[in-house]
């Protein structure tokens, strides 16, 4: 008996913060600020940021990548715990308000060391089996 696939009901995407899809969803610190709410769940702390923005440039950069993906991790445990509805808000906007598409948009230039990457597949876990992540 042939297995049935998962349906896939939202694709995930990263993109610079020029991006300007109506999927767009912007989960820089800067946004979460200025009272963009909908990627602020994805909003990583300013003690965390800071310190990556230090590291630019320096040989020190890997070391406070790693050490960025620890902190930016449990940061997000913690806000998953704290309001999974928000979570879970993102994901329906994504399927019901844009076509089951959801770019998460951040400054970074290179999606490889920044946190859109990492917010992506933790959102797509998070959605179980019906939401991919795709990449930039």
């Amino acid at each position: 008996m042939p297995r049935s696939l998962p349906v896939v009901r939202l694709l995930i995407y990263t993109a610079t913060y020029q991006y300007r899809g109506r999927d767009r969803v912007d989960i820089t610190r800067r946004g979460a600020d200025r009272g963009d709410l909908a990627g602020a769940c994805l909003a990583p702390s300013w003690p965390i940021v800071h310190a990556l923005l230090a590291a630019r440039g320096t040989p020190t950069l890997y070391a406070a990548w790693t050490t960025y993906v620890a902190a930016y991790t449990e940061e997000m445990r913690a806000s998953y715990r704290a309001q999974p509805e928000a979570w879970h808000r993102l994901l329906d906007h994504g399927i019901q308000c844009c076509n089951g598409r959801l770019t998460l948009c951040c400054l970074c230039r290179d999606e490889t060391h920044c946190h859109r990457r990492l917010a992506a597949v933790m959102l797509a876990k998070v959605g179980g089996s019906n939401v991919v992540y795709m990449g930039a």
